[in-house]
């Protein structure tokens, strides 16, 4: 992937970003080419090497296949929990260190189904929280629609299996 400043891309974890620029710097005597990028509206800066953006999951934003696939996966009937809380967290964990937004939508398509779109357990509602403004930004600035929207969307795409994108 060409990295450009001022493009937007996704990062696995913080979700939408911004390229500020590309910077070389001196690291152990050798010259390497660095991404400065920023949360969308977050004001975090991170660096990350070009040559680690792979490893680390910066990609291009969703496109309409992608958020085609990606509805149809919220769709799809949910994934059996665990009934302990722990190894519940535990799995919902671990499919999100994939970093990809189809294991995004589906923890939040489980968590949804499962607990409904506000969990009691607190936990589950931190996690809910932070996967609906991850995949929620990105959903907004690919269909060019307000963040609230998106996560709406989403949430009415997980409880129902029915989605209508707005176009």
């Amino acid at each position: 992937m060409r990295f450009i400043a001022g493009q937007t891309i996704a990062h696995p974890v913080h979700g939408p970003m911004t390229i500020r620029e590309r910077k070389s710097r001196t690291v152990r005597g050798a010259v390497v080419e660095y991404l400065e990028i920023e949360v969308l509206g977050g004001g975090l800066h991170i660096s990350v090497p070009v040559e680690k953006a792979d490893d680390v999951g910066l990609r291009p934003l969703l496109n309409a296949e992608q958020i085609e696939d990606l509805l149809v996966l919220l769709r799809l009937p949910a994934e059996p929990v665990e009934k302990q809380w722990s190894r519940r967290l535990k799995a919902y964990h671990e499919r999100l260190s994939l970093g990809t937004p189809e294991a995004k939508a589906g923890v939040l398509r489980d968590i949804v189904r499962s607990s409904g779109a506000e969990p009691h357990a607190g936990a589950e509602r931190d996690i809910l929280r932070e996967v609906r403004a991850s995949l929620g930004a990105e959903l907004a600035l690919a269909l060019d629609i307000d963040e609230d929207t998106a996560r709406a969307l989403l949430d009415d795409a997980a409880q129902t299996g029915d989605l209508v994108v707005p176009g």
